[in-house]
Order: C-alpha cells, then structure tokens, then sequence
C-alpha cells in the first residue's frame, strides 16, 4: 500500500459498517476452536452456555 496516493478516502460512519465476507474460508471470518479468525487475527470467542449456539459451531 502507497500512502498519499488515493484519490478519494471514503470512511464508513457508525452502523454502515455490518458485514464481512468473502469467497472462500481463507477470505472471509471463520470459527475455530474457541476462537474467530480473520486473516491474521484472531479473537477469542464469549460463548454462552446455550445449547443451540454450541451445536450450531461445531
């Protein structure tokens, strides 16, 4: 990435900004383990003890 090259900067605002995605598994936020990966990141996951949010992960 260049810096002081763009254009135009177009910045989202709160609440434009709801949805990640991409075309495979590598691109786009995945479940793993206890964990949410995107990318390089990872964050670990608050789970609650709710039956039907655990099947759904696993």
């Amino acid at each position: 990435m260049s810096f002081g090259k763009a254009k135009k900067v177009r910045f989202k605002q709160k609440g434009q900004f709801s949805s990640l995605k991409g075309k495979t598994n590598k691109q786009g936020i995945r479940w793993t383990g206890n964990n949410v990966e995107w990318s390089k990141l990872k964050l670990p996951g608050i789970i609650a003890s709710d039956p039907v949010i655990l099947h759904g992960l696993n």
